[in-house]
């Protein structure tokens, strides 16, 4: 058994990995994201490359835009929500992430974070970690020579600490 110094990617990552094609369409992602009791899955083009990344969060934050459902709490990030809202809405959609252009689309390339974070097999586990922590992630692919090995998530390493530590 390995210590939690030796742990690598290898060691905790999930393989075979769910993927969803990039013309997938959202209500087909929320229904794969339901029926497998996960939270995101790695996009893929028709040769099987990886060409971004869906999450819940990602689904959630478009449908909120999509139907006028923004949320004006406590955390609102502009200042107190006020007579002014519609000056914050213009502030929250001009910021890359809730951008007009992806309102309006249903198939996961429009909504997917084209970004990917990745760590190869023998990534040693506490450095898996630091990259979840630094890019404030609960899931980093595996991958060897631009190949899709595995997928480590927040949960994953839960389980393997509790297993192993």
């Amino acid at each position: 058994m390995k210590t939690l110094t030796q742990a690598t990617a290898r060691d905790l990552m999930t393989s075979p990995v769910i993927t969803l094609p990039q013309d997938a369409t959202i209500s087909e992602a929320l229904a794969l994201f339901e029926d497998e009791g996960i939270s995101g899955v790695p996009v893929v083009d028709e040769a099987g490359h990886v060409v971004g990344v869906l999450s819940q969060d990602d689904v959630a934050r478009d449908e909120h835009l999509r139907k006028d459902r923004l949320e004006t709490g406590r955390d609102w990030p502009f200042g107190e929500p006020d007579e002014n809202l519609e000056n914050q809405e213009r502030e929250l959609l001009a910021r890359e992430d809730y951008s007009p252009e992806t309102l309006g689309r249903d198939t996961v390339s429009d909504w997917m974070n084209p970004r990917l974070i990745a760590v190869a097999p023998a990534t040693p586990l506490k450095a898996v970690c630091e990259v979840l922590r630094r890019e404030g992630i609960h899931r980093v692919l595996v991958m060897e020579r631009r190949r899709l090995k595995g997928i480590i998530t927040s949960s994953d390493i839960v389980a393997w600490l509790a297993e192993h530590a």
